[in-house]
């Protein structure tokens, strides 16, 4: 009885901390913005985890940043374990700013970062210049043929980008985001037809974060996988509520992406286990996946 009510006290004490911050950082960050433009103009440097970044000054994410040690724990820690095996291939699907992507090239790893928003692009290419491991291109990945689609993009609101107009459109920030939803005419193509010009591909780690359209990305990506020659392995975003939001069945969408990959792995004490899938069921809410090629758990588990 008394552990169920210090449980119950620290869900309040947690829900009433969330409502206190977001009360704090609406006006923070409507400070932060307006003290950004007029130093800066429309773009700034931050520091975050070590690492120099440009990031656009009206973006609540980018404030977020500059202002927090660490955004997103849950996909950083797993990944950089998966960048800890030094695949020859990095690819970072939906990459804003690049924090993974600095953290690949400071391990010496091939990179190649995907963001079809050209705003994110403008930093990407300011944050790290020519650097002779990285390709920024400028496109939205998807299981689409070689053409041109309508991005939806909320400005200030550089997290959520979608090929989706609803996926947008339900998104919310701070309310002194106030924009409206805007279209950007972007190109966009397979993951395949992207990385065709690589020839050589020994292993690969794919990161993907594209508001609802994950599964889409690797059904695009399958023939460039087949190529590798060692190792594969995908940290993929699987949210629930922008898969509704596209009209979408959950349960189906997760096990067609079960198919796409024979092994699963979990982060546990500080290294990835991997194991075959069994009778896992689609997350009811958002989280990060981990998924492998046979010839990884055959090759990296011991590891």
């Amino acid at each position: 009885m008394l552990s169920e009510a210090v449980w119950l006290a620290m869900k309040l004490a947690r829900r009433i901390c969330r409502r206190v911050r977001r009360w704090v950082d609406g006006p923070s960050f409507r400070i932060w913005r307006c003290s950004s433009l007029r130093r800066y103009g429309p773009m700034r440097p931050i520091q975050y985890r070590g690492h120099r970044f440009v990031v656009l000054s009206n973006d609540w994410r980018a404030f977020w940043l500059a202002t927090r040690n660490d955004v997103n724990p849950q996909t950083r820690v797993p990944l950089r374990a998966l960048l800890d095996l030094k695949p020859s291939l990095y690819v970072d699907v939906g990459a804003n700013y690049g924090e993974f992507v600095a953290e690949a090239l400071a391990r010496g790893i091939r990179t190649v970062a995907i963001e079809p928003n050209p705003d994110l692009v403008a930093c990407l290419q300011r944050t790290f210049g020519q650097h002779e491991r990285l390709t920024i291109l400028n496109e939205a990945a998807a299981d689409l043929p070689d053409g041109e689609v309508l991005l939806a993009t909320k400005p200030g609101l550089s997290g959520y980008s979608s090929l989706t107009p609803s996926v947008v459109e339900a998104s919310v920030g701070p309310v002194v985001v106030t924009e409206k939803v805007s279209f950007i005419r972007v190109r966009c193509r397979t993951l395949s037809s992207m990385l065709e010009g690589i020839a050589d591909l020994p292993s690969v780690v794919l990161k993907v974060d594209v508001e609802g359209h994950e599964i889409d990305v690797l059904r695009g990506a399958m023939r460039v996988l087949e190529r590798v020659d060692e190792w594969w392995a995908i940290l993929v975003e699987f949210d629930p509520e922008f898969l509704v939001r596209r009209g979408l069945d959950v349960d189906r969408e997760f096990e067609q992406l079960k198919a796409l990959a024979p092994a699963f792995g979990e982060y546990v004490g500080g290294r990835i286990a991997w194991r075959p899938w069994g009778g896992e069921l689609a997350p009811r809410k958002h989280t990060d996946l981990i998924l492998g090629s046979a010839r990884f758990l055959k090759n990296v588990a011991a590891v």
